[in-house]
């Protein structure tokens, strides 16, 4: 792993310390001084499923989704997952958390979202055989995949029961770098 520190202030430096400056904005921090890191892609793992091999990626609307891509690489920090995001003059971190669903907020399917800013989910883990989430719900390690309208495309949610989003074609999983 290499640091690299540089001090590069875009706005009004709200903090700095032992020569890290972080900006503030209203939606993300900005970090000049986060290590450049070489992560595995985080995958779907259970075998004989059409999601099996499929990564982890950020749709544009910020849902977590598995597909054929390898250009996301999320990391665990400080039982946090996230993907350090390149900006102008420094990184961002996009976090993933976990929702209830709008619609129907008893299911026990979880929505997963990325977002700039502070992490609001932070209790995801790794172990041998995969990454799992000691959230309210119990330690949960299984996710469900529900294909989208995009070719190759399935949404993921962490599982905590049996329920399954209404009209739509789903997949157990587990998932693992």
């Amino acid at each position: 792993m290499t640091t690299t520190t540089t001090t590069t202030t875009l706005k009004p430096t709200d903090s700095t310390s032992k020569g890290t400056t972080t900006t503030t904005t209203p939606s993300a921090t900005c970090y000049t001084d986060l290590p450049t890191f070489s992560a595995k892609a985080i995958k779907a793992i259970t075998n004989n499923t059409v999601v099996t091999g499929k990564s982890l990626q950020r749709r544009s609307d910020g849902r977590v989704v598995l597909n054929g891509s390898s250009a996301v690489h999320p990391a665990l920090h400080s039982n946090t997952l996230c993907f350090i995001e390149d900006g102008p003059g420094c990184k961002y971190k996009d976090y993933i958390n976990i929702y209830n669903d709008e619609t129907i907020p008893y299911a026990s399917y979880k929505v997963l979202k990325f977002e700039l800013g502070a992490p609001l989910t932070t209790y995801w883990s790794t172990t041998d055989w995969g990454v799992s989430s000691a959230s309210p719900w119990g330690a949960q390690s299984w996710f469900l995949a529900c294909a989208t309208s995009v070719a190759g495309e399935y949404l993921l949610y962490l599982q905590t029961g049996s329920d399954i989003p209404a009209g739509q074609t789903c997949y157990l999983t587990q998932i693992s770098w």
